[in-house]
């Protein structure tokens, strides 16, 4: 077993350390980064094969499709690593963990993970715009005096079908604006710390003014491309019209300090059958201080993701 585990890391794709300081150089510039790799194909497959899957089962046992828009053109789920090995290996995917360990060291955990499918919806009256602009990154989550939002999580997407053409429905950002105050569209109700919420930190005599359109970048690319984006950056998804679907599936990691989104830790499940790094990123039980700094045996965990020396004192494993 040992063998056969070392033999699949071998064959992994990885970023070279001039890919992971350009990736990291486009992140903290930008705010967002395209990987300079995509998803293995037969991985793709073995993705979207279960999504058709799920998709189809839902459609013959929803007994109210016929009737209800949301199910019959807008398909999702939350929290579904451990509902197929081919989920396991996304959040496995070594170039974002990479990056992962660059960014956070080796104290780093699955905050989230999902998958979307949209189909376009005829009886829709036609938009340009399916969400508008806003940021992830300080829904609750501290923020500087300036209302700006430091990095708490690194967020993976993962197309799952090409979005090449206008009417794809794809997502657009504002390069740099996550070094600006934060601009959010989901306010939180009721009365909150200023520094704590998730108000924009602009008048509406200032958000009239802002600009969306310098340095608007609109995301394209074929099945298999995969980004990377700051908690704090711009962003908006534009409305899909395209007879082909829109998938896609996002995966986001923090430090193990904090807790993830939508998901239980501890892990309360069965993780016999799982990776001593799965477990890890899936918030294996453990003690108080492992959740916070960690010692070596912690380290050692996502180790192999650092480079050849981590000051942190993780160890790269060689093939």
């Amino acid at each position: 077993m040992g063998s056969s585990i070392r033999m699949k890391q071998c064959d992994e794709i990885s970023l070279n350390d001039e890919q992971r300081d350009q990736c990291l150089t486009e992140l903290s510039e930008d705010g967002f980064s395209v990987l300079p790799v995509t998803l293995p194909e037969e991985l793709l497959d073995r993705i979207v094969h279960y999504i058709d899957t799920y998709i189809d089962r839902v459609r013959n046992y929803e007994p109210n499709l016929a009737s209800s828009s949301e199910a019959r053109y807008v398909y999702m789920r939350d929290t579904m690593v451990e509902d197929d090995p081919a989920w396991r290996e996304l959040m496995m995917f070594k170039p974002a963990l990479q990056l992962c360990h660059d960014v956070f060291g080796p104290m780093f955990h699955l905050s989230q993970d999902m998958w979307r499918v949209y189909y376009a919806d005829p009886r829709v009256p036609r938009q340009s715009v399916l969400e508008g602009w806003h940021s992830d990154g300080p829904r609750v989550l501290p923020i500087l005096e300036d209302g700006r939002c430091p990095l708490y999580f690194l967020r993976f997407g993962y197309l799952l079908a090409d979005a090449t053409e206008d009417d794809d429905g794809t997502v657009e950002y504002i390069r740099g604006s996550h070094k600006k105050p934060c601009f959010d569209a989901r306010a939180l109700p009721g009365q909150r710390n200023r520094r704590l919420g998730n108000d924009t930190f602009y008048t509406p005599e200032e958000q009239s003014q802002l600009d969306f359109e310098t340095d608007r970048i609109t995301l394209r690319g074929k099945a298999g491309t995969v980004f990377v984006l700051h908690n704090a950056v711009w962003h908006r998804t534009l409305a899909h019209h395209a007879n082909r679907a829109r998938a896609i599936s996002y995966f986001q990691y923090s430090l193990t300090m904090l807790r993830p989104l939508r998901r239980q830790t501890p892990y309360a499940g069965d993780m016999s059958h799982l990776s001593s790094e799965e477990r890890w990123l899936l918030g294996e039980p453990r003690p108080g201080e492992s959740w916070i700094e960690g010692g070596p045996h912690d380290w050692i965990r996502m180790g192999r993701f650092g480079r050849d020396i981590d000051s942190l004192g993780g160890l790269r494993q060689g093939c």
